[in-house]
This record gives structure tokens, C-alpha cells and sequence, in this order.
């Protein structure tokens, strides 16, 4: 059950008139996986005994899956930081395609979300313990779709150019020693994708204090709040257009 901010949904109120966002508004309410559960627990019960395992295993990876995702949204709730934030969103440029965890608008920057497991999903094995290589590799991914969504944005031209500038990446994992030894400087520029900051790995209990730590320079907002509002129409429509699409 997501905490009281958490289930705080900006969809039942629109501050597109107020100087600034009173924290973390989310644009759509957010929904955990406990229905997607219930529904492949009822067909685990009716499946042949030789695919039951397939069931468990599916159940197994959204259990842990919507364990982070609400530790992810209790965290950015708990920041208190002036964001729209968007959930589960879909973007392609350049012939690469990406999907973002949650994506924060806050008036001074960008920020993408992962879940990690996510991440080295189509290279992880459970029964081996990763290495630094795969925990960059982890990275790497995260980052690769960072940059997906940076080209989108910069070329709808409805982001200021001084925000593109500010994108971060932060890939949350489930594990305390996941990303042990990686890089943790978030405000240094990726190496591979220069427009936007390297991609690092932080706890959920860390995310709060990294996303209010954004927001402590008393800095002139790059986004107006009408501002944050269209991006995060355009972002969700296209959205919509490009998951339906694939």
C-alpha cells in the first residue's frame, strides 16, 4: 500500500495557475502490479501442472518488480521536490526506442528513473552474482535510454535548451551492494552521451535527499509551471502513440 503522498494523484488538481508546484505532483494517479498479480495468481490455480512454473516465475519478478516501483514513488514523494512526474513512459528518436520508469519535470531539470532489475533483465541470470561489468552494463542501458529521451525532447522543441542540459539518470536497485564501486557522481557529464549526466545507482532511501539536492540552488526556474504541464501532455500522448504502436 503506497503511503498517503504516494497515492496523492496532481490528475484530481491542476496548479497550471500557481507560481510553483507544491511537490511531487503526479500527472496520472499511480497504480501498483497487486491487480496484475491477482489476475496471473487465479490462472496459476487453472494452469496444466507442466507451465505452472512459468506462472510462478512471472508472479515472482512483478512482486519484486512493484516492490521497488512503490519504494521509487514513496521516495520521490517523500523529496517533496516542485515535479510532475510521470509514470511508465515510452519514447523513440533515432530509430532507438526507450521506456522510462518514472520521469520527473521539476523547473530546474530532468530526472529518469529505473528499476534496475530492469535493466539486466535480458543478461542476468539469478543464479550467478553480478559484477562490476554487468552493473555497468546496467548503467550503460539506463543511460542509453536516457539519451532516447533526450533526442525525443529536443526535437518536439517544447523543452528550453538551458533543461536539456540538466537531464539526470538514477537507476534504483534492489539490492543495498548492487551498484558497489560504480561511479556516484551524478552531476558529471556522460563520457559516451555528453548532452546529459552519467547514469549512477542510488538506494530508494538515498532518492529523496539526491532529488531535493537538485533543488537547493536558489536558481531561476527553467520551467514555468504551464510549461511543466505541456511537456508532460506531450510526453504522455506520445507516449500512448509509440507503446501502441509497437
Amino acid at each position: 500500500m503506497l503511503s498517503k503522498e504516494s497515492r496523492y494523484a496532481g490528475a484530481e488538481t491542476d496548479y497550471r495557475k500557481e507560481k510553483q508546484l507544491p511537490g511531487p505532483v503526479f500527472f496520472k494517479p499511480y497504480f501498483d502490479s497487486t491487480e496484475a498479480v491477482s489476475k496471473l495468481e487465479a490462472r496459476l490455480q487453472s494452469a496444466p501442472s507442466e507451465s505452472k512454473y512459468l506462472f510462478r516465475d512471472a508472479i515472482e519478478s512483478l512482486k519484486a518488480k512493484s516492490e521497488v516501483h512503490r519504494a521509487i514513488a514513496n521516495a520521490i514523494a517523500e523529496s517533496r521536490v516542485p515535479a510532475l512526474v510521470l509514470y511508465d513512459i515510452y519514447v523513440q528518436h533515432g530509430g532507438a526506442s526507450a521506456r522510462i520508469d518514472f520521469l520527473l519535470l521539476l523547473n530546474q531539470s530532468i530526472v529518469a528513473i529505473y528499476d534496475a532489475e530492469e535493466q539486466q533483465r535480458s543478461f542476468y541470470s539469478p543464479d550467478r552474482p553480478r559484477d562490476f561489468d554487468e552493473n555497468m552494463r546496467a548503467l550503460g542501458l539506463a543511460q542509453q535510454s536516457t539519451y532516447t529521451l533526450w533526442g525525443a525532447m529536443r526535437t518536439s522543441r517544447k523543452v528550453p535548451s538551458k533543461a536539456l542540459r540538466q537531464v539526470y539518470t538514477f537507476v534504483v536497485p534492489y539490492s543495498s551492494h548492487f551498484f558497489d564501486e560504480t561511479p556516484r557522481d551524478f552531476r558529471e557529464n556522460s563520457l559516451i552521451y555528453n548532452e546529459i549526466r552519467q547514469a549512477v545507482g542510488v538506494l530508494s532511501s538515498e532518492l529523496s535527499r539526491i532529488l531535493r539536492s537538485l533543488c537547493e540552488k536558489n536558481e531561476k526556474p527553467l520551467f514555468r509551471v504551464k510549461q511543466q504541464y505541456a511537456l508532460a501532455e506531450w510526453l504522455a500522448a506520445y507516449s500512448k502513440e509509440v507503446s501502441s504502436g509497437s
